[in-house]
């Protein structure tokens, strides 16, 4: 088999199989999505037209920091090639002790049949932490958002809002925290940004003034990967 061959049979098993491991009061793991989730999330976070079927998808649970200053139990859903790493950045989180208000799956904001972008609301003001939701971007009208593809994370965003189209902030309840001085429980740091850069995750704290997404972290997909099938691509044999 040759060594391009091997690499990919690699990639293959680390994404398919179930991963779980624990130490210092860390617990988390990567599966698929189980059916019962899956059948809650058709028709509010993933729909008939999104870029992904569901199977691409991974189910994490991950122990984070409360605000409670106590551990507990998330939930999230990310694309299965970046499953594993996402495991570690939220370990390398909770080990530092970065506190997070909440971490449920947005489907539990659904109300109503194709109401996702009611529930990336509802979850924004909820300061729900987030990953999976297929939706509109809020930058950029008729492009799928990063959320779509299951490659981007927002992180307690009340207190780390992000200005969207027409300059409008969201969640409204978050504007004053614009003010990063504020230093509020929960904000994004130096230290956040260095564990998600380490992973090649980029920070919208980042972006233009008019776009700052101080809540957003994504990975983007550049030459390294083919879109819109998202499958790494080996070049020259290696």
């Amino acid at each position: 088999m040759k060594k391009s061959s091997l690499l990919w049979a690699a990639i293959v098993l680390s994404v398919s199989s179930s991963l779980t491991y624990a130490d210092d009061g860390f617990r988390g793991s990567v599966s698929p999505i189980p059916s019962e989730i899956s059948k809650n999330m058709i028709g509010h976070t993933w729909h008939a037209g999104c870029p992904l079927p569901l199977d691409r998808m991974s189910y994490l649970t991950v122990t984070y920091w409360g605000f409670d200053h106590k551990p507990h139990d998330g939930h999230l859903i990310v694309l299965d090639l970046f499953a594993g790493e996402v495991l570690q950045i939220f370990h390398d989180l909770y080990q530092i002790k970065f506190p997070i208000e909440k971490m449920v799956l947005p489907d539990k904001y659904a109300s109503q049949k194709n109401d996702w972008s009611s529930i990336d609301w509802k979850s924004s003001e909820d300061n729900n932490t987030s990953a999976f939701l297929c939706r509109e971007d809020d930058q950029t009208q008729g492009q799928f958002s990063p959320h779509s593809w299951g490659i981007a994370l927002d992180i307690n965003p009340v207190y780390n809002p992000s200005r969207v189209a027409g300059n409008k902030v969201e969640p409204a309840s978050g504007k004053k925290y614009f003010n990063r001085s504020l230093n509020h429980e929960g904000m994004i740091d130096e230290k956040v940004v260095a564990i998600f850069a380490k992973h090649g995750w980029k920070w919208g704290g980042y972006w233009a003034k008019d776009k700052t997404d101080y809540q957003h972290f994504q990975k983007d997909m550049d030459e390294h990967y083919m879109c819109p099938v998202l499958l790494p691509v080996i070049k020259n044999g290696d």
